[in-house]
């Protein structure tokens, strides 16, 4: 049965309409005709009915895991202290250069600041001016959670939405950093699952794993191998506009506390190895569809699966599998497709070592028949 489907509470307003009817005919009343006031006043009976058990059925869905969304979700992530991460927004160093004005003056925190017109940050403390020519040391934070802060470089050039005519240069003495997307619900949901031994320390692989993928929204996936008597392997995939050594070291930072790890393990974290592949496929679709638009989801979700997860055996059929699912007429696989193994091409279901993931490129043709 389709999971999107199922109900706790399940029914059919045409069903009660029609228990309804017969149950109004059996008490007496007659043939009820379209505009009717009895016919009206049932009808609104009914839609309260329908609206309460629609209601029940929607908030023992949202009491699961499987199909909560949005603050139900977060809610039961949090009864299994399991919180959810919201976005984090990105923080730099500043200088701020005065020239002698002889008026002192405060300019406050939460000052908007812009390097380019677009993307704003704001001053996390008061600046005092003294009125003579002086360099501050500050700090600015975006004024919008998430990554996209993180792209001011360091020795950029701001300046203040509201000029201040004492300012002669205010300019980044690092880059921006810290700031973090919210995270995704689907990966919530999955880590909630692999949560579930929260409360033990680290030692089994299942712990260590939920561990390191709490420890950044940038951690796509990870993998805890034995590599030899108390050394322990953390292998991660990695989102493609992190810091790979940024992410590294907060989820070594995660797994370091002795109240965590076992006394006897050593753990070490590692970018998990890219293995690639190519795939070049050709679609025929019908000449009175238009399915590029589902064929473009349908590759960007394959990839997402065979390429995050850690040690994932390349499985190109897979591929092949979903694009029939998206509505086209034929799928296959052009020359030059397959994962380079011992310089063949295998273009075949293949394991790869649980250290590795695959990182492909495909691209498509579509064809109209």
């Amino acid at each position: 049965m389709d999971e999107s489907s199922f109900r706790y509470v399940a029914f059919d307003p045409d069903r009660i309409w029609q228990e309804m009817h017969e149950t109004y005919l059996r008490c007496g009343g007659s043939v009820l005709y379209p505009g009717d006031e009895k016919e009206i006043l049932l009808r609104a009976v009914l839609a309260a009915t329908v609206s309460i058990l629609a209601k029940v059925d929607t908030a023992l869905r949202m009491d699961t895991l499987t199909y909560a969304t949005g603050e139900y979700l977060k809610l039961y992530g949090e009864k299994r202290n399991c919180v959810y991460r919201d976005a984090v927004a990105a923080s730099a160093p500043i200088t701020i250069t005065f020239q002698a004005t002889g008026v002192s003056q405060t300019i406050p925190a939460g000052t908007e600041l812009t390097a380019d017109g677009s993307v704003v940050y704001l001053l996390t403390e008061d600046v005092q001016q003294t009125g003579a020519a002086q360099t501050v040391n500050t700090a600015i934070t975006c004024a919008q959670a998430g990554a996209m802060g993180n792209g001011l470089g360091s020795g950029a050039y701001l300046q203040l939405i509201r000029p201040n005519a004492a300012v002669v240069s205010i300019v980044t003495t690092a880059a921006a950093s810290g700031g973090l997307d919210a995270e995704d619900e689907e990966v919530y949901r999955e880590r909630i699952r692999r949560y579930g031994l929260s409360s033990v320390t680290t030692g089994p692989s299942a712990k260590y794993e939920a561990d390191a993928m709490e420890a950044s929204t940038d951690v796509l996936d990870a993998k805890a191998i034995n590599d030899g008597g108390g050394e322990v392997g953390i292998y991660i995939t990695i989102k493609g506009d992190a810091a790979q050594q940024d992410v590294i070291t907060a989820v070594a930072s995660a797994l370091s506390p002795q109240e965590k790890r076992p006394l006897t393990d050593r753990v070490t974290v590692y970018a998990a190895d890219a293995v690639p592949y190519t795939l070049n496929v050709k679609v025929w679709q019908s000449e009175f569809s238009s399915l590029t638009q589902p064929i473009e989801d349908t590759i960007a979700d394959y990839q997402a699966w065979q390429d995050q997860a850690v040690g994932r055996a390349f499985d190109p059929n897979k591929l092949i599998t979903m694009l029939y699912q998206s509505g086209v007429e034929r799928a296959a696989f052009l020359s030059g497709s397959g994962m380079e193994v011992e310089g063949e091409l295998i273009l075949d279901y293949t394991p790869i070592d649980p250290r590795e993931h695959c990182a492909g490129t495909i691209t498509y043709e579509a064809v109209t028949e």
